[in-house]
């Protein structure tokens, strides 16, 4: 059987993960333009306008050749709770634990939406073992949406976290039904359990985790 050259094969590889950087950054720029622009005009009273600045982080992989995630955090600060400074973080996971783990073989890239008072960043990230780790304290709701109990006293938002297969985020249209308009619903009421506001036909849309349900 013919085979490629090493010399040509390396110069494919290198080439599609240019192709793949290239995909990202273009991902980023649109997702921050959008959430911008979408939380600024649904939230306009009940967010503070100095909260939305966007904080950009990576994640080499072990071999320090390329980055397996990359992340991007909005301050979000509500009016009602001046003195408290929670984050809308997106983790782009390519490679790694960000996509997998012993109980979860995924082998597709990720999306991961995240709420909470912590930002995701290269080193506060998101693994999909945490999702099976009976020490976290972690619920899900029809195994779409993962969130954790209010970490802040007498702050009634709990940190919450969704995601979607990367390959399904192919037009504008995709990030708004996929990401924008999940954010927008689930940033607006507190969550109080498993009392989620969102449709469910958006949910099936999502990537499951296939974990436990409480």
């Amino acid at each position: 059987m013919d085979t490629f050259p090493i010399e040509t094969s390396l110069h494919h590889a290198m080439r599609s993960l240019q192709e793949v950087g290239n995909h990202i950054n273009d991902l980023t720029q649109q997702l921050e333009r959008l959430l911008s622009k979408h939380i600024q005009q649904s939230f306009q009273k009940a967010l503070l306008r100095k909260a939305l600045s966007w904080d950009y982080s990576d994640k080499e992989n072990a071999s320090h050749w390329f980055y397996e995630s990359t992340y991007l955090s909005l301050p979000i600060i509500y009016s009602q709770y001046p003195q408290h400074t929670f984050h809308l973080s997106i983790q782009i996971s390519l490679y790694g634990a960000g996509m997998c783990s012993g109980q979860i073989k995924n082998t597709a890239p990720l999306l991961h939406v995240h709420f909470g008072e912590t930002p995701l960043n290269h080193e506060n990230t998101f693994e999909l073992k945490q999702v099976n780790n009976s020490g976290e304290d972690i619920y899900s709701f029809e195994d779409k949406i993962l969130y954790w109990p209010p970490a802040i006293h007498g702050c009634p938002y709990q940190p919450w976290l969704f995601s979607t297969l990367l390959e399904e985020l192919k037009s504008e249209d995709d990030l708004l039904i996929k990401v924008i308009s999940p954010c927008l619903s689930l940033l607006q009421p507190p969550i109080k359990g498993s009392a989620l506001v969102i449709a469910t036909n958006v949910l099936d849309a999502f990537f499951s985790y296939s974990t436990r349900s409480r």
